[in-house]
Parts: C-alpha cells; sequence; structure tokens
C-alpha cells in the first residue's frame, strides 16, 4: 500500500481508498497513484507455466455436461464428429416463412454433396445451426428422431441439450403447471441435470433400495417409514431417488392419478448452475400414474413431470398438488446430512387418513429415527466427492413403441414427425418425405455414442 494518496496527504489506518484518477508515472509514462519513492523495483514479471488448461478438443462444453449429467452413460463421439459450413443454393431455400425441415433438408444434401454418399451415410444424428429471422424458436428438435435445429445465440449449453435429448423422447418439464418453468432439469428452463423421473426414464438413475414403488402396503398411517438415504443427484445416479404410487387415493386410477418422485440436489459437478430454490433441498415431482407404471406402453407420451414442492434438510412438509388442487394424505420428513462429504439425506413418509395432525412432529420423527441434532449446512461439495461412479449394469428390455395416433403425426411415407419446439408458438409441418430418413428409436438406455454430422448454415 502506498503511504500517501495522490493528493500527498497521509494514509490512515481504516480509511477507504478508490483507485480513481491517477498522475503519471514519471518513468514508464502509465497511469499512476503512487509516487516514485513509494515503490521499488524488482524484476519484470515472469509468465506463469499454464495448467490444467482444457484445449479445444471437443470434451468439454456439451461433451462434459453430458457426461456429469448421465454418469458416463451419453457421451459424443469426439473424433467422428464432422462440422460442414453449409452453402446451399438461395433460390432453393424458403425465404418467407419458417420451414425446419426445409431448411434441413437442403444443409443435408449440400452435406452429402461435399461428403460423399458412403461418408455420409455412416452419420446417426444431424444438427444444422442456422441464424434466420423467420423462425421464432431457440431451438427445435424432432422427439424420437435424429434431427436437432439451433440458433447461434441460444448455443448456451442448457437449450442444446435440451434439444439432443427429445430425441430420446423426453418432453419439457413442467412446475405448478406451467409447461418449461421447471428449474430443476435442462428440460424446463434450468440450468441443472434432469430430474430423477427424466433420469429414470433414460436409465441414467436407479431407486433407493425399498424405494421404487412405495404405496399404501408400504407407508404406514400415522406413523413414519424406515429412512431412504439419498445421495445428491450429482454424486450418482445409483439409489438416488424414492417412487411413491398414491394408491390410497380415490382416483388414483384415473387420468388425474400421480406417482411422486423424491430426490436430493446439491450443487456441483453437472448441477453447478442449480437455481437456488432447488440447492440442498429434497425435490418433489408428480407424473401420470398410468403412464409412469407402464412406461414401455406409453414410451412416446408425455408424463407431464412437474415439480411440486422442495422439502427443506431437517423439516417436515404436508404434500400438496397446486395443479390438481388437492393434497397426498402424506407427509414427507428430511433429517440431516450426512456422509463424508456431507452429501446424503435420509428422508421419511408417512400416511394420514383425515389430518397431517395423525403424522409424527419433525422433533419425533427426528427421535425416532435417530436424526436428531442441530442441522449443519454441509461444505461446498468438491468434484473428489464423484470420484468413482457406478455404472449401471441392469438390462433394460427394449420395448417397441406402439403406434399412438394421439402421440405421434405421421408424414408423408408414414415417417414418424413429432417434432418439440423451445419457445415457439406455431405448430411445425410434417416434413415432406423427400427430407426424410425413417430414424430408428434410440434405446432406453442410451450408452452407445452417436456419430454426429453438424451443418452450419
Amino acid at each position: 500500500m502506498p503511504k500517501k494518496d495522490k493528493n500527498g496527504i497521509d494514509l490512515q489506518l481504516g480509511q477507504y481508498v478508490t483507485i480513481g484518477g491517477c498522475t503519471q508515472d514519471p518513468t514508464t509514462g502509465q497511469c499512476s497513484s503512487l509516487a516514485p519513492e513509494d515503490v521499488a523495483f524488482v524484476s519484470n514479471a515472469t509468465i506463469p507455466t499454464a495448467t490444467a488448461v482444457r484445449q479445444k478438443d471437443g470434451n468439454g462444453g456439451l461433451a462434459s455436461r453430458a457426461d456429469n449429467c448421465s454418469y458416463g452413460e451419453l457421451s459424443f463421439n469426439v473424433s467422428a464428429l464432422t462440422v460442414v459450413t453449409v452453402k446451399p443454393n438461395c433460390s432453393a431455400l424458403p425465404l418467407t416463412s419458417c420451414d425446419p425441415f426445409g431448411l434441413h433438408g437442403q444443409a443435408r444434401n449440400y452435406a452429402r454433396a461435399q461428403l460423399g454418399d458412403a461418408l455420409f451415410n455412416t452419420f446417426t444424428n444431424f444438427h444444422l445451426i442456422l441464424d434466420t429471422p423467420l423462425c421464432s424458436w431457440a431451438g427445435l428438435a424432432t422427439l424420437g428422431g435424429n434431427l436437432v435445429w439451433l440458433k447461434p445465440q441460444y448455443m448456451q449449453w442448457q437449450i442444446p441439450m435440451q434439444e439432443i435429448v427429445h430425441n430420446f423422447w423426453l418432453f419439457h418439464s413442467w412446475k405448478d403447471g406451467y409447461e418449461y418453468y421447471d428449474l430443476s432439469t435442462f428440460m424446463g428452463m434450468g440450468t441443472a441435470c434432469p430430474n430423477t423421473p427424466e433420469m429414470a426414464w433414460l436409465g441414467w438413475a436407479t431407486p433407493a433400495a425399498g424405494g421404487g414403488s412405495l404405496s399404501s402396503q408400504t407407508i404406514p398411517v400415522g406413523k413414519i417409514t424406515p429412512a431412504f438415504t439419498l445421495p445428491a443427484t450429482y454424486v450418482t445416479g445409483r439409489g438416488s431417488y424414492v417412487r411413491v404410487r398414491t394408491d390410497w387415493l380415490s382416483w388414483y386410477s384415473g387420468v388425474e392419478g400421480r406417482n411422486l418422485y423424491f430426490e436430493f440436489r446439491m450443487k456441483a459437478l453437472g448441477d453447478n448452475q442449480l437455481a437456488s430454490e432447488n440447492v440442498n433441498r429434497v425435490i418433489i415431482h408428480e407424473v401420470n400414474a398410468t403412464m409412469d407404471n407402464n412406461m414401455g406402453v406409453y414410451r412416446n407420451w408425455d408424463r407431464k413431470i412437474n415439480w411440486m414442492q422442495a422439502l427443506a434438510p431437517n423439516s417436515r412438509l404436508v404434500l400438496s398438488s397446486k395443479v390438481l388442487g388437492v393434497n397426498y394424505s402424506l407427509v414427507a420428513y428430511a433429517g440431516n446430512f450426512t456422509g463424508t462429504a456431507r452429501n446424503f439425506l435420509p428422508i421419511y413418509l408417512c400416511r394420514y387418513p383425515v389430518s397431517e395432525a395423525e403424522c409424527p412432529s419433525i422433533g419425533q420423527s427426528n427421535k425416532n429415527n435417530n436424526a436428531g441434532g442441530k442441522n449443519k449446512q454441509p461444505p461446498p461439495p468438491s468434484t473428489a466427492a464423484r470420484s468413482t461412479v457406478a455404472k449401471e449394469q441392469q438390462q433394460q428390455q427394449q420395448q417397441s413403441p406402439p403406434s399412438l395416433t394421439t402421440a405421434t403425426v405421421a408424414g408423408d411415407g408414414g415417417a414418424p414427425s413429432s417434432v418439440d419446439a423451445c419457445a415457439c408458438p406455431d405448430d411445425v409441418k410434417a416434413p415432406p418425405a423427400a427430407h426424410w430418413q425413417t430414424p430408428k428409436l434410440p434405446p432406453a438406455h442410451p450408452a452407445a455414442a452417436a456419430k454426429l454430422l453438424a451443418a452450419v448454415a
């Protein structure tokens, strides 16, 4: 620190110093507020050796986010990734209205001509990056297909990841009945990994032991269940959620029947940009029960995954749905952080027939489960906490979805043409057959790497 300010007045302990207008150093000519007698030249600064620098090798950005969110199950074949700058004939382009398939078809035709049929036919997925004022969406994708459209101004990771995963038949996530508003997943408007209803569908997450299908037979009335200790989802997908079938409710077997998913979220790795409302919280989502109980049949339907409530550690929550306007006659409890890195949290459940007062208080639940004590916030989690991630070895039976005309619109030639748009107010027309090659439905457990062709218009 200098001894005097620029006016030559002595600086006193405790004073605020503002770096503002400066005088010119008589030797270097640089801007300075230091008098020459206040400093001594030691040596020129040396440039430190760069360490831990990620090269532009295709392993950062989206590839890193996909790897973290899927625990290594979803990867990009970097060596096979090919980017082609397309210069299609302007006279062949749609110039008066938004025609995504027309644009994509022209881009693919140009890429095929440049690469040749043999190489072009080896690609499995096609992304078109284009900037056109005719299209109002930020991104677009074929549901269960292999096409993605992106705009360069929306290439931050959330929208590209959402469009990529749309190809695996995942729909948008909701909050309180509003589409996109779920901030706990990039399938809504969140800068975070998928929630557990989504990850369970993708095969990236499994339920806690004994917690995959809780119901009236396993959740007692007026008493709490044993603890289900959930890891923060950034750590592992194994044993990361509890699923409840609310079959004690009279409407469960109808169209309004819901299943509930419980997960614990913290801010780290793929969730390092998780919205504050979800940090260090147990998140509860509700989904359509009929579809959720028969995912092999309803594989290409929208379960309407809806963010419902969040439960803080060492607290008690009566579960209710704003969408349905009802409560679930269910109370959830969260204990204190556990584990070496304090990234696990136990949860408990209790049913009641008439009043939530029939279930224990938070103090009673802590005492009964030996989970008492003052709740302490965990330290910031480290990357080492997820040093090893166990990949699931379960073989999931792959079932071809039935022809459901209410969920899939057939285009010319019978090619599937369900399209999902982000922030797109207009429906997208089915593509002409000439622009389509019928894609194979992605597997329920997408572990294989795709070979991607990205066309930049």
